[in-house]
């Protein structure tokens, strides 16, 4: 697993790559909830082109990443997702929750829009 990050304006996107599972998700948790707390103003994007698997686990800490987020009255944007890894949102209701966009550009550009 591997996490880099770069900040825009109003966002943090967060690059993640390999599988998001149970041996990755505490480390994942814990580096972004740091982020979060380093920029309070910003929104993050989750940009998953290299990401190639979601476990459950997975699944729990971005709706975790989200709850910690709109709290802050900030949004938590996807990009670049993998068909199967968007077909497993759709299944379990997650695009309801998560607005999820082609690509970073798409995704910078609704926040742009407010």
């Amino acid at each position: 697993m591997y996490l880099d990050y770069k900040k825009t304006d109003n966002a943090v996107i967060i690059y993640l790559k390999g599988h998001v599972d149970i041996a990755v998700t505490a480390e994942i948790e814990e580096k972004v909830k740091k982020l979060i707390s380093e920029e309070p103003e910003r929104h993050f994007i989750l940009n998953m082109h290299d990401v190639d698997y979601v476990s459950s686990s997975g699944l729990g800490i971005f709706i975790s990443i989200l709850g910690v987020l709109k709290d802050s009255g900030l949004k938590l944007l996807f990009c670049n997702m993998d068909s199967n890894i968007k077909r497993l949102f759709k299944i379990i209701k997650l695009t309801e929750m998560f607005d999820i966009l082609q690509t970073e550009e798409d995704a910078l550009a609704l926040l742009e829009k407010g």
